[in-house]
């Protein structure tokens, strides 16, 4: 369906997220997808600073204030 209208116009979005802790006892990586008010639509992902100690307590936060921020 083609509309010039841009309050009509949809768009169709899928997603998937893989990650792998490779060497660590545990994955510090961090993804989320959400749908958000008025049709806004937010993706985030926060590495988990492989190679470094405790990189998820850098992901965590980051994703946290992301998704925070972003809601109402």
């Amino acid at each position: 369906m083609s509309t010039s209208d841009p309050a009509k116009r949809r768009i169709v979005a899928r997603g998937a997220a893989v990650s792998e802790r490779g060497l660590r006892e545990r994955n510090e990586d961090r993804c989320a997808a959400e749908s958000l008010p008025g049709g806004a639509f937010l993706a985030v992902v926060a590495d988990g600073l492989g190679g470094m100690s405790a990189g998820d307590a850098a992901a965590d936060p980051a994703m946290c204030t992301l998704l925070d921020g972003a809601r109402p």
